[in-house]
């Protein structure tokens, strides 16, 4: 990723390119949301198999 200098000039985006970043954005938001509920589901599993260490069933 390019690094911005105090000096460099901003250029207005095309509606195309705006549409692309847009795109890419939302993109990215629902991959890290389905990353963050799958670590989740991961962290709930491995608390339910932690519990179960702790507190076995007892059998009769």
């Amino acid at each position: 990723m390019k690094k911005h200098k105090k000096n460099d000039k901003v250029v207005p985006l095309t509606d195309s390119e705006r549409n692309k970043y847009i795109n890419e954005i939302i993109n990215l938001k629902s991959k890290l949301y389905n990353t963050e509920m799958e670590n989740d589901i991961i962290k709930k599993r491995i608390a339910l198999e932690m519990k179960k260490d702790i507190f076995p069933k007892h059998h009769k």
